[in-house]
């Protein structure tokens, strides 16, 4: 009977606890619906604890009440603690059997990670539940499309928009397939497929994505809901940037209203819409309202996000133009100044876990930003000239920023002990390999190359993304250092300068949408103290086109150039004078732009009769960040000759054989894409020239008794070259090639839309002619060694490699981050230095340089030294700097 009493008390108490749980739930909601939103808050955490007690073993109602508190603190924006409740969501619903409340809670976890700019996390919570989902036969549901959607945004957000665009693609092609066109899940993918195009400049179709989103959520949320707000938001940006500036403010307008009215003005959401109304009215020059409803959305970001994330960066840019625009320039330093610690910070978060291509892509979106305060800062500099630098150091964190990280990773994978690190550098390096035979295979022989060949691309990307990731991780050493440009100053010499070029695009004050061109110098020496010197050249906006095609004809047609000097070096060589230089200063010169494409020691001062080479002692450098590894590292190739192992690579026989190439032409089908786009199949010259070299090269090294091979006519192969392992110097004497790229609107055929797939990757686009090239060979090398394929090259102990061929420092040239192509292979493979030609060469010039500097360097002469003094015997007996300024040396 005792029994009995006690389980009946057990069981009243159980039921009394259970009516409070569900008047805990009840009372919440009325208090929310009554936006008493601290009694809400104080009701659920107590529902949660609640139903703890209640409901030990029942995961599902403990998630369901984590799940209430979820939401709460989305809707109010404090997506910290909205976290921390989905993370206990998805821990109780994990035990539970109704998988699909799981899965959308690692889905809804996945958004707060993304929100939080947690995107590592966010990526990895989405490939999980997208892999359990396809485990689970789910791969063709809203929810699996709905977890695509998230995980294309999160790509979206970092600047991956190739990665991104398929997915939103794939996902619409899901939600049709399942008749569910009219759901707000097809116009969530709208929305963020539309963003996406408007960033790419389609805005038609943009908008057009825009107007399903708005019509789904009238006809499912009405006009007063927050998701309508959202996408009529979205709207207007699209129409700001179509400049329809009366439908910008309808749309703003109506967001605007509907936030407020809803969220209250402390929401994120309201703070948008405060930012993008005053960055209508700011381009409107209604400037007191732009001020005011700007500082209310900094105010907002601050206290709900801090300045560290990434959306805080947009109404802070709209505060620095808009004082920039009235004059307040001091009022514009700070917002300047928290623009770049915003944007640094970003960068520093995310970079260092982004494979190459994506680091480019994500670096793009950070130019305009990086522009933006170049042109304030030329601007400030008239006022307080110590702004340049900070704008100094600013070039010296970004300019080289990709290259350097992927030396970091070769390094931190080539010396680890680690095999999850090593095995993973292996498959990169596999899967590359793979990627280049599928350039190789022959036209017609696979129907599915194009499609196969995306794919490898894709399977590339994946393992390098991993391969950075694993990396970071593990070590520090590939994070991105800051330098301070007081640092490289302090390690110069007497009679030693930096000059570091930035290309850059000058924000008009008074036209936003005016861009110009501008070109700086920045300069530094021993006795630079307060700020680094700089100098804006006059003639930037011309430099690329009018005096570079200028500077190139003179060049081809040797014709005397009395203009290059004056508008590429005058003003730069008039402050290296002001600042006490003398004749024959070390000039460590980082190039960015158009100084890509000539040859300094080329420009003829007419006023002094004399060439730059005489002048100045340039030594051409990636940034000028790299001047402290050189400083500390810089050996002298010439005094280590014991231990040298050269290679000499020339004449091949490009159709295989010496009968093959005594034709001319080769006949025969099964040509690669990549034999058929450098035009292989014609007739490629033999270059007698370069068999005289590379023997006379070879017996240099003989008659010195140090080591060398020598590989020649058939056997200077592309195989030869890739079993090559670190040889002190490798020396290719053959024809170099470089292919600009495809566009889209030279596509006519099949065929051509498959070279420029074949060919987006500039590393593809450019490379040398070995033996065999002509020989159509379905199971080997095509005997074309592309820069992807130098990426592959064990060259860690490499000293030099001498590229004695035609073009080959050509490549794609990216602003801030060098030329892309066979130069930037063989440093990024681990040579120290590369030797290579900007212009077409001479047969019998090459031939003389070349056999100059190897007589120099052998005599004990460093490098630099070597191939100074061989270009100045050349120039004696050729003249015109077309025959002794085609090559130039890079690296150490």
């Amino acid at each position: 009977m005792r029994i009995f009493f006690l389980l009946l008390i057990l069981f009243t108490a159980s039921v009394i606890r259970a009516q409070s749980w569900q008047t805990l739930d009840s009372l919440a909601t009325l208090a929310i619906a009554g936006k008493d939103f601290k009694r809400a808050e104080l009701l659920l955490n107590r529902l949660a604890d609640t139903v703890v007690l209640i409901k030990p073993q029942n995961d599902s109602i403990t998630a369901r009440a984590y799940r209430r508190l979820v939401t709460f603190y989305n809707r109010n924006a404090d997506y910290e603690k909205a976290l921390e409740w989905g993370l206990k969501t998805k821990t109780a619903q994990a035990k539970h059997s109704k998988l699909i409340d799981y899965w959308e809670d690692c889905s809804n976890l996945a958004s707060f990670y993304r929100i939080n700019s947690s995107y590592l996390k966010a990526e990895e919570e989405l490939s999980k539940l997208l892999k359990d989902l396809v485990e689970a036969k789910q791969d063709n549901t809203l929810i699996y499309a709905r977890a695509k959607n998230s995980l294309a945004d999160v790509y979206q957000e970092q600047g991956l928009y190739d990665l991104a665009e398929p997915i939103y693609e794939d996902c619409m092609k899901i939600l049709e397939d399942n008749k569910a066109k009219t759901s707000s899940l097809y116009a969530n993918i709208c929305n963020s497929f539309s963003a996406l195009k408007k960033r790419k400049g389609d805005y038609v179709y943009a908008a057009k994505l825009q107007a399903t989103a708005l019509e789904i959520a009238e006809k499912i949320h009405g006009k007063k809901s927050s998701i309508f707000a959202h996408y009529a938001n979205n709207q207007g940006l699209i129409y700001f940037e179509l400049r329809e500036y009366d439908k910008t403010e309808e749309y703003y307008k109506m967001a605007y209203e509907i936030r407020k009215e809803i969220n209250g003005t402390n929401h994120p959401e309201y703070a948008q819409s405060c930012n993008n109304l005053g960055s209508l009215y700011r381009r409107q020059d209604k400037k007191a309202l732009a001020e005011q409803l700007l500082l209310e959305c900094v105010a907002i970001m601050e206290k709900v996000f801090g300045p560290r994330h990434a959306n805080y960066v947009y109404p802070i840019t709209n505060l620095a133009g808009l004082y920039n625009t009235t004059g307040d320039l001091a009022k514009a330093l700070n917002y300047h100044l928290a623009i770049l610690k915003n944007r640094n910070y970003q960068i520093q978060i995310t970079l260092p876990l982004l494979a190459a291509k994506e680091k480019i892509a994500f670096l793009n979106q950070y130019h305009s930003y990086y522009n933006f305060f170049y042109a304030f800062a030329i601007e400030f500099a008239k006022i307080e000239p110590s702004i340049m630098a900070t704008a100094y150091n600013q070039v010296l964190f970004s300019k080289g920023v990709v290259f350097n990280s992927a030396q970091k990773l070769r390094m931190a994978a080539e010396n680890s002990q680690d095999s999850v690190l090593k095995n993973t550098y292996t498959a990169w390096k596999n899967a590359r390999q793979k990627l280049s035979r599928l350039a190789q295979t022959p036209i017609g022989s696979n129907p599915n190359l194009d499609k196969e060949h995306q794919m490898q691309e894709i399977e590339v990307n994946k393992i390098e993304t991993d391969l950075y990731r694993i990396c970071h991780l593990m070590t520090e050493k590939t994070r991105i250092e800051e330098y301070d440009w007081e640092n490289l100053a302090a390690a110069l010499n007497k009679n030693e300068a930096i000059v570091d070029i930035l290309r850059t695009s000058y924000f008009q004050a008074l036209n936003p949408d005016r861009r110009d061109t501008v070109y700086i110098a920045f300069i530094s020496t021993p006795e630079s103290t307060t700020h680094p010197h700089y100098v804006i050249l006059p003639h930037s906006a011309d430099l690329e086109q009018k005096y570079l095609t200028y500077y190139k004809n003179c060049i081809y047609f040797e014709i005397e150039d009395r203009i290059s000097y004056e508008v590429f070096w005058r003003p730069i060589a008039n402050k290296l004078k002001e600042l006490g230089l003398k004749k024959g200063a070390k000039i460590y010169f980082s190039p960015d732009g158009a100084y890509h494409q000539i040859n300094l020691n080329t420009l003829f001062d007419s006023t002094q009769n004399i060439f730059l080479l005489n002048e100045a002692n340039i030594q051409l450098i990636g940034s000028s960040s790299d001047l402290i590894y050189l400083k500390k590292n810089s050996g002298d190739l010439s005094q280590n000759k014991k231990s040298y192992h050269a290679c000499m690579l020339g004449y091949p026989l490009y159709g295989g054989s010496r009968k093959n190439d005594r034709l001319g032409r080769i006949s025969g089908t099964g040509y690669s894409n990549v034999q058929e786009a450098v035009g292989v199949a014609g007739s490629v010259s033999l270059l007698p020239a370069t068999q005289r070299e590379v023997q006379k090269i070879f017996e240099m090294f003989n008659k010195k008794q140090l080591k060398a091979s020598l590989l020649m006519a058939e056997n200077a192969t592309e195989e030869a070259i890739k079993r090559l392992k670190n040889p002190t110097i490798l020396h290719l004497a053959t024809h170099g090639f470089f292919i600009p790229e495809i566009k889209d609107n030279a596509v006519r055929d099949i065929q051509s839309a498959m070279n420029r797939n074949l060919l987006k990757n500039p590393f593809m686009r450019s490379g040398l002619l070995l033996a065999g090239c002509q020989k159509p060979n379905p199971e080997g090398e095509d005997g074309i060694l592309t820069a992807e394929e130098v990426l592959n090259l064990s060259l860690d102990s490499t000293e030099l490699v001498v590229m004695s061929a035609c073009e080959t420092g050509l490549g794609d040239i990216q602003t801030g981050e060098g030329v892309f192509g066979l130069q930037r292979a063989f440093l990024q493979a681990g040579a120290k230095s590369v030797l290579m030609s900007l212009w077409k060469v001479d047969d019998e010039a090459t031939q003389t340089l070349m056999t100059e500097f190897y007589s120099a360097l052998l005599s004990g002469y460093e490098k630099r030294k070597a191939f100074k003094m061989a270009q100045m015997t050349l120039r004696k007996r050729f003249p015109a700097p077309y025959y002794w300024g085609a090559f130039v040396l890079v690296g150490e």
